[in-house]
């Protein structure tokens, strides 16, 4: 979601995935390919927001970089 208080700036708001398909890297994937694609479309930032008590989203959040 483009950010009006921030040009450039771009946040994701959920990153989800089915209960059975989990621990297959989807989330990972998913991710990386967004970030791939918004920085080749112009953003110069990205933000993700998720839940504190999440801990696999914050671990590739982590090993992307966010």
């Amino acid at each position: 979601m483009p950010r009006r208080d921030a040009p450039g700036r771009l946040n994701t708001l959920f990153t989800g995935v089915h209960p059975g398909s989990r621990g297959l890297c989807i989330s990972r994937s998913l991710k990386a390919e967004h970030a791939r694609r918004m920085k080749s479309d112009g953003w110069n930032e990205i933000r993700t927001q998720n839940m504190d008590d999440n801990r696999a989203i914050l671990a590739v959040n982590a090993r992307l970089g966010f």
